[in-house]
């Protein structure tokens, strides 16, 4: 079977797709490249990464600390009463 080769587009539809999907080959191989199987993708990416280790690097998201408060049981009945009286 003969290589693929890549053209600089597909390597950034790659680099774009591990981005939002991390390295879920299988999620990639459905919403990106529905042509190819998790094999293939799964080697493109790893043999890029040796060739160039920056390309995907990024920035996942970051986790956010949640403030948290004391309640007391004015408040959480507050709260509860307020949610459901909502009407939209």
């Amino acid at each position: 079977m003969p290589k693929e080769i890549w053209s600089f587009d597909k390597i950034e539809e790659l680099a774009n797709a591990v981005k939002i999907y991390q390295t879920n080959f299988k999620d990639i191989k459905i919403n990106v490249f529905k042509n190819l199987s998790e094999t293939q993708i799964r080697n493109a990416y790893y043999k890029l990464k040796r060739e160039d280790p920056g390309l995907f690097d990024f920035q996942p998201f970051k986790k956010v600390h949640r403030l948290q408060f004391n309640y007391s049981e004015a408040d959480v009945s507050f709260d509860i009463d307020f949610m459901t009286n909502i009407q939209i």
